[in-house]
């Protein structure tokens, strides 16, 4: 398979962002993994949405990944994500449950 080039976020403070159209809504069951590599401590690293309504967002906070979905209660990943190293994240939720787990690459 092809490797994706990366993109980079907030260089210097800056503000950015990358938007994608979802031709079809996710299934029941979703997994989704993104390489993630920062120094910074807060910031929002996803989110998913339909219109005005994130159904899933994924954020940075005191070093920490945390993600949210419309009604249910927040994951906080363990470990600090902040170190500048490269970590796999990978994040799976279905009807009941949201799962992380995450890796240094």
């Amino acid at each position: 398979a092809d490797e994706v080039p990366a993109a980079t976020f907030g260089l210097g403070g800056t503000l950015s962002s990358a938007s994608f159209l979802l031709r079809q809504l996710p299934g029941p069951n979703l997994t989704m993994s993104f390489l993630l590599r920062t120094r910074e401590p807060a910031g929002l690293l996803l989110q998913l949405a339909n219109d005005s309504v994130a159904g899933l967002t994924v954020f940075l906070s005191e070093g920490q990944i945390q993600a949210e979905v419309l009604g249910s209660p927040t994951l906080v990943l363990p470990g600090r994500w902040d170190d500048g190293l490269r970590h796999l994240v990978t994040l799976s939720f279905g009807p009941d449950q949201l799962q992380g787990l995450g890796q240094q690459v």
